[in-house]
């Protein structure tokens, strides 16, 4: 009777290791797939630009990426790459503060996202920056909310 316990512990422990081995692989395929759907469902501008939009947002008076938007980048990081497509960075602020302020504050931002795409090896030569600073708004109102749609940097293809 021993020896059957042992057959059995024995097989159930195979049984375990087996099913837990599948899984791993289950997870690693699932894992790929969801970073294939990165670039967007057919790995076009388009479908990038529908499933996260073009925009990276920033806080007042700042220049630095935020975590919220790495996944956008990233997305387009590996579009840039894989395509060799070339983007404009088009940086933008609120209205508050000077002209010339503003016009250095969304070259910052710009060349932000710009710095953020080459660590991910998208290349330099494929990046444009240009600063509007206040002048183009996305929301004309004067409120935090809108004020807040206007600190962005908008990612254009070529």
């Amino acid at each position: 009777m021993s020896t059957m316990k042992k057959l059995i512990g024995v097989m159930f422990a195979m049984a375990l290791v087996t099913g837990c081995s599948s899984q791993q692989q289950n997870d690693d395929q699932g894992a790929g797939d969801q970073s294939g759907a990165t670039t967007g469902a057919d790995g076009s501008w388009e479908s990038l630009a529908s499933q996260y939009g073009n925009v990276v947002y920033f806080e007042f008076d700042k220049y630095d990426i935020l975590p919220a938007s790495e996944e956008i980048l990233n997305a387009y990081g590996k579009l840039l790459k894989s395509t060799g497509d070339a983007a404009t960075l088009e940086g933008h602020a609120d209205e508050r503060g000077t002209r010339e302020y503003n016009m250095a504050l969304g070259e910052r931002r710009g060349k932000a996202v710009a710095d953020y795409l080459t660590m991910q090896g998208v290349s330099a030569g494929q990046l444009e920056v240009v600063s509007f600073g206040e002048e183009r708004p996305a929301v004309a109102e004067s409120n935090e909310a809108a004020w807040s749609k206007n600190r962005r940097v908008e990612i254009i293809k070529k």
